[in-house]
């Protein structure tokens, strides 16, 4: 909670700088960034341990797997700054963290252990139509070389499921041209 709210609380409205120096003197007091949490259910618990579980040992495997994911850097608010006025006896509180916002740059990029793509920046919103032109132009060729570097070791394509990735349109993209996927539990981190 910031100071202003806190002041707005009050019944005699002291200002912010008022409560803003009463907090720095509080020694239960302290300011600091809301931490992000994930929304887990039970089920989502069970496929991530049972994911794990399958692939712990399986060394070969994932050397195969060629990761990829998208990352948007706030250039107006970014996240990691908002911060906020607690009392430390209590349990802090938590946010959601924030997808999209005002300036933004987005990127997507790929890595495995044969090597990595050059980092594509990605123009507007992206959709199912514009992530396979990104796939296309990037991850195909990619994936061509790998195949000659792994022989008869097909790459396993990993992606998280973000709505983009599992639309109907990438899915179909994705067989069409022979893409092998690797199956990513539900809410797990990329």
């Amino acid at each position: 909670m910031s100071a202003k709210k806190i002041a707005d609380l009050l019944p005699r409205r002291p200002s912010a700088s008022t409560i803003l120096r009463v907090l720095r003197k509080n020694r239960y007091a302290k300011y600091s960034k809301r931490k992000p949490t994930s929304a887990l259910k039970p089920h989502h618990k069970v496929a991530r341990l049972k994911f794990a579980n399958k692939l712990v040992d399986s060394s070969k495997y994932w050397k195969s797997v060629v990761f990829t994911d998208e990352k948007n850097f706030n250039l107006d608010d970014p996240d990691e700054f908002r911060c906020y006025w607690h009392d430390t006896r209590v349990a802090p509180k938590l946010m959601s963290k924030r997808v999209n916002g005002g300036g933004s740059v987005m990127i997507w990029a790929d890595a495995s252990m044969y090597g990595k793509t050059d980092v594509v920046f990605l123009n507007g919103r992206q959709n199912s139509t514009k992530y396979t032109e990104t796939l296309r132009g990037n991850l195909l060729p990619y994936l061509e070389k790998l195949r000659l570097k792994m022989g008869n070791i097909e790459p396993v394509f990993q992606h998280d499921n973000a709505s983009i990735h599992a639309s109907r349109f990438t899915k179909g993209f994705l067989n069409d041209n022979n893409v092998t996927i690797m199956e990513w539990p539900a809410k797990s981190p990329d």
